[in-house]
């Protein structure tokens, strides 16, 4: 829950800011905030000046979130003592693990268990290599939100993580690059009616850790009314070598003609592969044949604001700007004037 909570905060923060920097729209004496129409001239000369500024701090503010959660894991390596190495193998073998147990094996328990839990704890066995014991991972509390996660190598305990999956956590492995396990997993950052955002996680297991490997967006769904645009985004995993991941993603605008049916500005996919880089121990995409970049894929986040998407997909609005279709043409000028009137999203309360 606190990754949704943070989400709403931000969510909030960037309304209340969008609303005060908007240096068009006129404020009358009772303090109501009248859009300002602007000229398609004008519209065009923003469209222009948006791409013309480096999109980095867009892509900085958008990934805070993700990145952050990605970033904050405890990472351990503590060995286990046989004995209690061979008394964890029984318990989660029975899909328990004790409180007593739990907070021997792990340094600051406190912090992640509260003392109000005496029961056992549900616990569910992930094992991501042939011999059970060998890498392996224990989650505790399954029928929740939010799942601990204890990573092991046989006896060591590598890292925990907090896992806010929403709806059951799935945990999915291959061979890594060092011919170790790379698990990777959803990771939930807002779920609702029209409105959802996962990213995937991936981790590689060396002998003494579980590094970070790769942070990408999983599935972003943005209906109206909740913002000025619509759109999908959603990634799986198509192959491992090399890891290639397919991303499927549309974008729409309020159709001016008909409500119930919003004109796509744009409906593709694509596969990225993603080669290993070996001195950073990371993936790495190579969008050289892509019709994605960073940019364009940092823009469905929903914490993308609309100054990044218009910056990542300038030439597709171009082009559409200079096409035949006028109505099209109108939605976009629509779109245009009420960024440009500083607003971010729909008047929605969260």
């Amino acid at each position: 829950m606190m990754y949704k909570w943070i989400f709403i905060i931000w969510m909030l923060a960037l309304t209340a800011c969008t609303n005060k920097s908007s240096e068009n729209a006129v404020a009358t004496d009772s303090d109501t905030i009248i859009p300002v129409q602007f000229t398609d001239t004008e519209l065009l000369a923003f469209l222009d000046s948006i791409h013309e500024l480096s999109a980095e701090p867009w892509i900085k503010t958008a990934s805070t979130l993700p990145d952050s959660v990605y970033n904050n894991v405890l990472n351990l390596n503590v060995s286990i003592h046989t004995s209690d190495f061979e008394l964890l193998k029984r318990q989660v073998s029975r899909s328990k693990l004790s409180v007593d147990l739990f907070r021997k094996l792990v340094p600051n328990a406190a912090q992640l268990l509260p003392d109000s839990i005496k029961t056992p704890i549900n616990a569910i066995l992930h094992s991501f290599s042939a011999t059970t014991f060998n890498f392996f991972a224990v989650e505790l509390f399954p029928d929740t939100w939010e799942s601990t996660v204890l990573f092991f190598n046989k006896n060591k305990l590598l890292a925990v993580h907090r896992i806010f999956h929403k709806y059951g956590l799935e945990m999915n492995y291959f061979e890594g690059e060092n011919q170790l396990p790379t698990v990777y997993y959803r990771q939930n950052f807002e779920s609702g009616t029209g409105i959802w955002w996962w990213n995937y996680n991936f981790f590689a297991f060396t002998e003494q850790k579980l590094v970070p490997v790769l942070n990408e967006l999983q599935n972003a769904n943005y209906q109206f009314p909740w913002g000025l645009r619509a759109f999908w985004f959603e990634t799986t995993v198509v192959e491992t070598k090399p890891l290639t991941l397919k991303m499927v993603y549309d974008a729409q605008l309020w159709n001016l003609e008909n409500d119930a049916e919003p004109w796509h500005l744009f409906s593709d996919s694509c596969k990225l592969t993603y080669h290993w880089n070996n001195k950073l121990l990371r993936y790495e995409p190579d969008f050289s044949n892509s019709t994605l970049n960073r940019t364009k894929i940092t823009s469905f986040y929903l914490t993308g604001s609309e100054e990044l998407f218009i910056n990542a997909y300038y030439t597709e609005l171009k082009a559409l700007l200079s096409g035949a279709d006028t109505l099209k043409q109108r939605a976009i000028f629509k779109y245009l004037n009420e960024v440009k009137n500083g607003r971010q999203t729909a008047e929605i309360e969260f």
